[in-house]
């Protein structure tokens, strides 16, 4: 029994694109790291215009988007200001 709900942190952060979707629809998100594209493919059903990156790019499994190869120890394969939002799920403690 778990009395703290899931430790599953894609199921807040489904909940947070949910809630957040009318500030998401039509923004540039990057999602870094992108894993296998959970977060991307719910940024994308809710109008987001998604930019998936990821040190493991080969893992990445949303159909019509391509995940750029990315370390996020270094420079993103970004211009400055090409985004609107960042998500960075799972992935910061690794810098």
């Amino acid at each position: 029994m778990n009395f703290f709900g899931t430790k599953d942190i894609k199921a807040y952060v489904y909940k947070w694109i949910q809630q957040s979707s009318s500030q998401l629809s039509g923004k540039v998100v990057i999602d870094v790291p992108a894993g296998n594209g959970v977060s991307t493919a719910q940024l994308r059903e809710v109008g987001a215009q998604v930019t998936p990156l990821d040190l493991f790019p080969e893992f990445f499994r949303v159909d019509g988007l391509v995940c750029q190869k990315a370390d996020l120890s270094e420079r993103l394969p970004l211009s400055d200001s090409s985004a609107d939002i960042v998500l960075c799920q799972e992935g910061i403690e690794h810098v």
